[in-house]
């Protein structure tokens, strides 16, 4: 047994400030967001495209000009009419850059390699004589894959494939005649190589669209999502509730998270593949805890794990715990599952919006784009209203305070003690207040205070120490006594410490033995309270007695497994 005395005041005035583990998906957290707009250099608030390259530049595409940022100020490139090596377009589409360390530049008017020595860029733009070039200069996708190949995906040519050593293009266009393993119609709307090395075509047009896996092998394409024939009315339908529809029609963007499940960001929802079995997640007007918006972007998961949805009109979204959903087989068969009476069923997404009153919320919920750097900072793009970034690390608090008119807040804001049960329950006792209880799924806070007359209610409403002992039940020290808390009937046991002693009851701290026993630290002796029995035992300090404990307040006990007190 190990014992700390203590006569200083222990109680230090705070506003409460619980720090969440960085997986949990406990409260709402608050994010600050760091906002970087025109007023910073910028050269327009729309966003289009985010990459940081191997120097740790972060480069910025918007719908007028290209922007490097330091982390201080920018330099924008821009296209100028009489200077054939600027940007064949101020528009940009999108920014990749390859193992080789040049950064490639997408535009609405051809495809740019940027020459960092001399600051300047070589067009690669579509010549109708010429089969080897590129086939379409309006551009809406770019990828290197993990052989450094560059690939270019077009709104009226198809898909390029670049060729370093000819500095040439092999082209991949829709063909009536080769409806099987052809690429399918419309505009390539996202090129995406998944974990293993799998590459990924989503193409989109208004009435047809597919997702479909190129074989670099043969050159040809294998669908799996969407119209594949089209003009043989041949789609893959998702049935969510009383709408059906082709699954793949409106595909923003792919990702595959650390569970190798595949999600599908479309216009209509998020969809999530695993194993086969689709589950779509979509905004649900009366669910404050559903997707904010149905038009999402590509998601992004970040080093800790977490799933982030962007949307085109909702703001920013973090998934939280898995949600039972209704299931389809790309084949259309269906499964219900049923949602079982568990809060941590029904929160799924937090939400983070614009709010005009607060400077370091989104500076929009128009959001384009988003990207983790290496140093895990998220930048987020927005399409009117510039850069937004913030480390998740630093979202990892959520905060409570005592509010006099909220009886659902902070019973007091000098807090004594903290502890958290099997079931992942937060409970806090104050000062001069209640026992506090936290919620982790939904943020509740629920007081329990002290009574006058009532024997069931906490005995006191000064708190000195919570614990929580190996059967998972609550125990709480208190200026009169002992207490266990019964989380069924949310009533309290209480207990005279001293029946036969002093006429001093506070309980300072607690702690478990393995052997079924609590020791108590008082402000007058060391106690043994046997729980099965509900016996006390006592260790007194004697001033006469060289063996006794020494002191007069044990604040502080800590089990020890080599030392037991008779």
């Amino acid at each position: 047994m190990v014992i700390n005395k203590f006569r200083i005041g222990r109680f230090v005035a705070v506003t409460l400030c619980l720090l969440l583990a960085a997986n949990s998906y406990a409260l709402q957290q608050h994010i600050r967001f760091e906002r970087i707009s025109v007023e910073h250099g910028l050269s327009h608030a729309g966003v289009t495209a985010i990459v940081q390259d191997q120097s740790g530049f972060m480069w910025v595409g918007t719908q007028d000009g290209l922007n490097r940022y330091d982390g201080y100020e920018f330099i924008v490139y821009r296209h100028d009419p009489s200077d054939p090596k600027s940007l064949s377009d101020n528009e940009i589409r999108g920014i990749v850059e390859d193992e080789f360390g040049n950064l490639w530049v997408g535009t609405r008017a051809g495809l740019n390699r940027f020459n960092r020595g001399a600051g300047t860029f070589t067009r690669y733009s579509h010549d109708s004589d010429n089969e080897l070039s590129i086939s379409d200069n309006d551009i809406t996708a770019l990828l290197v894959d993990h052989e450094a190949v560059l690939w270019v995906g077009t709104r009226n040519g198809g898909l390029n494939r670049f060729n370093h050593a000819s500095q040439s293009f092999d082209r991949f266009q829709y063909d009536r005649k080769n409806l099987v393993d052809g690429i399918k119609q419309g505009p390539i709307a996202t090129i995406y190589e998944d974990r293993f090395d799998r590459l990924w075509i989503a193409t989109r047009d208004h009435n047809y669209g597919s997702l479909s896996e190129f074989h670099r092998e043969t050159d040809t394409f294998v669908p799996h999502y969407g119209c594949a024939y089209a003009e043989h009315g041949d789609c893959t339908i998702l049935h969510t509730g009383d709408e059906h529809r082709p699954v793949g029609t409106d595909i923003n963007g792919l990702y595959q998270d650390s569970t190798d499940a595949f999600w599908l960001a479309t216009d209509s929802g998020a969809i999530k593949d695993h194993e086969g079995w689709l589950s779509p997640y979509t905004n649900l007007d009366d669910d404050l805890k559903s997707l904010s918006d149905n038009r999402i972007l590509a998601p992004l998961q970040d080093r800790d794990g977490r799933l982030w949805f962007g949307t085109k009109g909702g703001g920013l979204n973090r998934m939280g715990p898995p949600k039972p959903v209704n299931w389809t087989t790309p084949e259309g068969m269906r499964q219900w599952y049923q949602t079982p009476d568990d809060p941590n069923w029904s929160s799924v997404f937090d939400r983070y919006q614009h709010d005009p009153e607060d400077p370091y919320s989104l500076s929009s919920d128009h959001l384009t784009v988003l990207h983790e750097d290496r140093f895990g900072v998220i930048w987020i793009g927005t399409s009117d209203a510039g850069l937004n970034k913030f480390t998740p690390q630093s979202m990892q608090f959520g905060y409570y305070k005592h509010d006099p008119l909220n009886p659902n807040s902070l019973s007091d804001n000098l807090v004594s003690a903290v502890t958290e049960d099997y079931a992942s329950t937060f409970w806090f006792g104050t000062y001069k207040g209640a026992l506090n209880k936290i919620d982790r799924i939904s943020g509740m806070l629920t007081q329990y205070r002290h009574i006058s007359g009532d024997p069931n209610s906490l005995p006191s409403a000064s708190i000195h120490d919570v614990f929580v002992d190996k059967n998972d039940d609550l125990w709480i020290g208190t200026f009169s006594g002992l207490s266990r808390f019964d989380k069924t009937t949310e009533t309290f046991k209480n207990y005279n410490v001293y029946p036969y002693g002093p006429n001093v009851h506070g309980v300072l701290s607690i702690t478990e033995y393995p052997t079924g026993t609590l020791w108590l630290g008082t402000q007058a002796a060391l106690i043994r309270f046997d729980i099965a029995t509900e016996e006390f035992k006592h260790f007194w300090t004697d001033p006469r007695d060289e063996a006794s404990l020494h002191g007069d307040v044990f604040d502080v006990v800590r089990a020890d497994k080599y030392v037991t007190m008779q």
